[in-house]
């Protein structure tokens, strides 16, 4: 029996392989792992033996052996990007350990960074005890026993090499183990990139989840880097990933027509000076991204058919604009016509 997967099919006899390479710069494959389909008693065993391999199951969950509506259910989508890999997992409760003896075992070192998107209250006990909450962004050392007991939960985890992050980070990570990132700047923005990819990703080209996956671990470091105090041994990832912090950032508050770099700046946690050195070394500036993404998302409403009941004046409103004619100026300007223009165009096309 196979479970569906977004590109052929996947044998459940086989486990699921976290291999890190380096890969395609511009391929990310896809696998989905699911007990749908399973024999109730058949999807506990599979899930630990087949996609829990590196963890040690602690006591069974009631449902271990029910059926019916108590029958274990859990799926995970796992995306193999270029040296990184994606992995969303929606799971009920389970609770399960890493000990030295299973470490020395399998050798595995990777280094998890992970979005408990939603879950009550789940404790981790990696290099100290810690309570974690859904919305927390935390991080895990393969190389270093761990214990969590999960109720239902749902994380999303960028999955690294030890030696990257090293690299990046310019020394020893195993002090990261259990670090929990602060609510703000780039570990929230993060955080929201990972929902946005983890919801899209099955419907992007491999060349897409490629660049998101790249986007994601660059803002991981660069949060790591910013949050943490530590010195980026490479700073050409470092500049990467608060760039992609600040266009989300931007993507995200293009409404409020008082948003400005220092805002910017402040959202994504580093000064307005660094935040225009990031935008320059990618070629741009921060009021042009601002100005940017609300034309294009003015373009997008105009003629997109599911705001032709508004006014251009509430359109432009909505996108940041606070003065119309600056609106129709800077639309022409980009679009070559006004935005009544563009909003006939698209009905006559249709």
């Amino acid at each position: 029996m196979a479970s569906q997967a977004a590109h052929g099919t996947v044998d459940l006899a086989s486990p699921l392989e976290i291999v890190l390479r380096d890969g395609a710069a511009d391929s990310a494959r896809i696998e989905t792992r699911s007990t749908d389909g399973l024999a109730p008693r058949h999807a506990l065993p599979y899930w630990r033996d087949g996609v829990l391999r590196r963890m040690e199951l602690l006591d069974a969950p009631a449902h271990a052996n029910a059926s019916g509506p108590q029958r274990f259910h859990a799926r995970l989508i796992h995306v193999a990007g270029p040296g990184a890999d994606l992995v969303q997992h929606i799971s009920d409760a389970v609770s399960a350990r890493r000990d030295r003896q299973r470490i020395r075992r399998d050798g595995c070192d990777d280094v998890s960074i992970s979005l408990l998107a939603s879950a009550r209250p789940t404790r981790l006990v990696h290099r100290g005890d810690h309570v974690l909450r859904g919305g927390d962004v935390f991080v895990t050392d393969y190389a270093q026993p761990m214990e969590i007991l999960r109720p239902r939960h749902h994380d999303i985890s960028l999955i690294c090499s030890r030696q990257r992050l090293e690299q990046a980070l310019g020394g020893d990570v195993s002090l990261l183990a259990g670090r929990r990132l602060p609510r703000r700047g780039l570990a929230m923005l993060l955080g929201s990139h990972l929902r946005l990819l983890s919801a899209q990703m099955q419907w992007l080209t491999p060349p897409q989840r490629a660049a998101a996956v790249r986007a994601a671990v660059d803002m991981a470091l660069a949060g790591l880097q910013t949050e943490m105090g530590l010195h980026p041994h490479d700073e050409r990832m470092a500049t990467g990933g608060l760039h992609h912090a600040a266009l989300l950032a931007i993507h995200r508050e293009c409404h409020d027509p008082q948003l400005a770099p220092e805002r910017v700046a402040a959202l994504v946690g580093c000064s307005r000076a660094t935040l225009y050195r990031v935008f320059a070394a990618q070629g741009g500036s921060v009021a042009a991204a601002i100005w940017s993404t609300r034309i294009e998302r003015a373009h997008a409403l105009l003629t997109g058919g599911q705001m032709a009941h508004l006014q251009i004046a509430e359109i432009a409103h909505r996108c940041g604009f606070a003065d119309p004619p600056t609106f129709n100026r800077m639309f022409k300007r980009r679009y070559g016509m006004t935005p009544l223009e563009a909003r006939d165009l698209h009905k006559t096309i249709l």
